[in-house]
């Protein structure tokens, strides 16, 4: 399940960039796919530095 959330993180961030221009959309709901991109993003990268020093102490 860690392995997805990279890719979920880069959804919410394309989402976030396209839909403004395709679609009227507000800015509430472009922040939220921002912050939800940039959040997911971060859980992510932090997971897998976690499970590295994780795979380092068992070798």
């Amino acid at each position: 399940m860690k392995k997805t959330y990279i890719p979920i993180g880069m959804l919410f961030l394309v989402l976030a960039i396209i839909l403004p221009k395709i679609a009227n959309i507000r800015d509430f709901i472009s922040g939220f796919l921002y912050g939800a991109a940039i959040g997911i993003l971060l859980v992510g990268l932090f997971l897998d530095k976690l499970s590295k020093k994780k795979q380092e102490k068992q070798r």
